[in-house]
């Protein structure tokens, strides 16, 4: 069994981020472009599957035109992917997720890939529209905000949280896509052999064309980027206790107005 998984390049949570222009958006000069924190639990799954014997291959697909993509998405092979396929395509710059997903449905038929792992969501715009859609081009169960996974290949048994501490079971048989929670795992530590050895894995380039995909004309534009605004400076009160309370009742009513 061959298992897929989705792959979205965004600027790390952890970098900086600067905008460029608001017509533009985020500045890749300053921000470290990553993989999707959600993705990278939704890959470490995959592969333990496979060294459970579930699956014999694991597969990455990726959408993008972002500079040095090749070398970014070594990371997924040097987690234990087996092979790369990136769809490179100027139509796709401003691509709606549908189109996204119609294109990676098209790229995952080519391979005969019976199960698909997304992340929940991407971090860079938290939509999480993507799995839903896949599964639909597709014509696939799928099964949203996974936690917990049991699998043998054919039939499946996947938790997700529903709130207040509950969780919801569903069961079913493939194919599937599931998209994945950041509790479901922890993804391994790369470590510098998986790295050379990543350096020497199968790493595909196509165009949409190539794939048969029927690229649509929806697209996002986006009018404007700007920062979120800057949280007011934090006040500090000293002297003693009483003192302090007092002070602190004054401000709580007449600058915060809460009181």
């Amino acid at each position: 069994m061959k298992i897929a998984v989705c792959i979205k390049l965004v600027p790390s949570i952890e970098g900086i981020i600067t905008i460029k222009d608001p017509s533009i958006g985020v500045s890749e000069d300053d921000a470290k472009i990553g993989i999707n924190a959600y993705d990278e639990v939704a890959l470490e799954q995959a592969v333990q599957l496979k060294e459970k014997g579930v699956a014999t291959e694991v597969i990455t697909y990726t959408v993008s035109n972002r500079p040095k993509t090749e070398s970014t998405l070594r990371a997924a092979l040097a987690r234990g992917a087996d092979r790369a396929v990136l769809i490179e395509d100027d139509s796709l710059a401003n691509a709606d997720a549908l189109n996204v997903a119609r294109v990676l449905a098209k790229a995952i038929q080519e391979d005969e890939i019976s199960m698909v792992f997304c992340g929940m969501e991407a971090t860079d715009i938290s939509g999480g529209q993507l799995p839903p859609m896949l599964a639909e081009c597709l014509g696939w169960a799928q099964v949203s905000g996974v936690n917990e996974l049991e699998t043998d290949g054919s039939s499946f048994k996947a938790w997700r949280d529903v709130g207040t501490g509950t969780k919801a079971l569903i069961s079913g048989s493939g194919p599937v896509v599931f998209s994945c929670d950041k509790t479901l795992n922890k993804p391994r530590f790369i470590k510098l052999k998986d790295r050379r050895q990543a350096k020497k894995k199968p790493f595909e380039t196509k165009t949409a064309s190539d794939i048969g995909a029927d690229v649509g004309e929806i697209s996002v534009q986006y009018d404007n980027w700007s920062l979120p605004a800057k949280k007011a400076e934090c006040k500090f009160i000293e002297g003693d206790a009483q003192t302090a309370v007092q002070e602190l009742v004054r401000l709580l009513r007449e600058e915060a107005k809460v009181i």
